[in-house]
């Protein structure tokens, strides 16, 4: 019988696996080459121990050649555990600008960013407007987007302590007028037109009796009684607050003991 030839397909194969293993084999003795020779040079040790002493202790990077780092202006770090927040900037002043979103008028939707400042103000007259996104905070479309900060109060801010300033601000439309949701620029009109009369202010105290975690009076049975006035006692929730606004009477008036 003659010699059997192998298939050309598996020929070809065999030439690539071939080709693979020795790229592979070759890139290999170069990296260990490669690193040797520079662990065996007293020049390359030299410069690498030079290298690793110029490592700053604080900011834990070392020096790049025309870039000058900003840490001489920090406090050095009592240890790595210390937050950013607690870094303290010697001769700058940290503003806290603060503002009321749009969300609704709910009173509860505050805002706020920090603003560099290269020496403290004298008066809130010297502090710089600022603007803002308004179409982030429900105050302005998209298309005009840009409202402006302008500060009316500041106060030593207590969390950063320091010279550093709380900034209580109003929001301004790019004409400087008042934005629909600044409602301060209209109260501040009305309480400066009798200047010599001393105003009263009424406080309202209102408060709510709590037992095992859901208020006083409240249903307990989350189960719906039969001819139930309305679906919503099947989830505990009480009937509308006309028969117990100012009421008189125990099934109304709960807590009277306390």
């Amino acid at each position: 019988f003659g010699r059997m030839e192998k298939p050309l397909s598996l020929r070809r194969k065999l030439a690539t696996v071939t080709k693979q293993t020795m790229l592979k084999s070759v890139v290999w003795w170069s990296l260990v080459a490669g690193c040797t020779a520079f662990m065996s040079t007293p020049a390359s040790l030299g410069k690498l121990r030079t290298q690793r002493a110029a490592v700053s202790p604080v900011s834990g990077f070392a020096p790049v050649a025309g870039l000058q780092l900003r840490s001489g202006r920090l406090s050095p770090a009592a240890n790595r555990k210390t937050s950013v927040s607690q870094l303290q900037m010697y001769d700058k002043i940290k503003a806290e600008y603060v503002w009321i979103g749009g969300r609704g008028g709910v009173g509860d939707d505050y805002r706020c960013k920090t603003r560099i400042l290269d020496s403290a103000p004298k008066s809130v007259e010297d502090l710089p407007l600022w603007n803002y996104d308004g179409s982030s905070t429900g105050q302005a479309p998209g298309s005009d987007s840009e409202v402006f900060l302008k500060p009316v109060y500041m106060c030593p801010d207590p969390m950063r302590g320091g010279p550093h300033i709380l900034v209580l601000c109003e929001m301004l439309k790019p004409d400087m007028t008042p934005i629909p949701t600044n409602t301060r620029t209209a109260a501040d009109a009305i309480f400066n037109k009798g200047l010599d009369e001393v105003p009263w202010y009424g406080i309202e105290q209102e408060y709510t009796l709590f037992k095992d975690g859901a208020p006083l009076g409240w249903p307990r049975s989350t189960a719906r009684p039969f001819a139930a006035p309305s679906p919503l006692l099947n989830f505990g929730y009480p009937g509308p607050q006309g028969p117990y606004y100012c009421s008189v009477g125990f099934d109304v008036a709960f807590g009277r003991q306390v």
